[in-house]
């Protein structure tokens, strides 16, 4: 997820090249429209301190995550 159309442009190129499927989505963290327990894993890299709302991000990746050791 990027919210940024810019970042994402700047991304194209390695997620191009990547030796697996990358799908990525435009939008904030603070409302992932995703079905909940529908993904594996959340991964944030340097990221939390530049969401709005980090309260809300994190309830997000929560519900989304498939149930398990989470």
């Amino acid at each position: 997820m990027e919210p940024d159309g810019g970042l994402l442009k700047l991304a194209q190129k390695r997620i191009n090249k990547a030796p697996f499927k990358v799908e990525v989505l435009q939008m904030g963290a603070e409302q992932i429209i995703l079905p909940d327990d529908s993904i594996d894993t959340v991964l944030s890299t340097w990221t939390l301190c530049t969401i709005p709302d980090i309260e809300a991000a994190l309830a997000q990746a929560r519900r989304v995550l498939k149930p398990g050791d989470n």
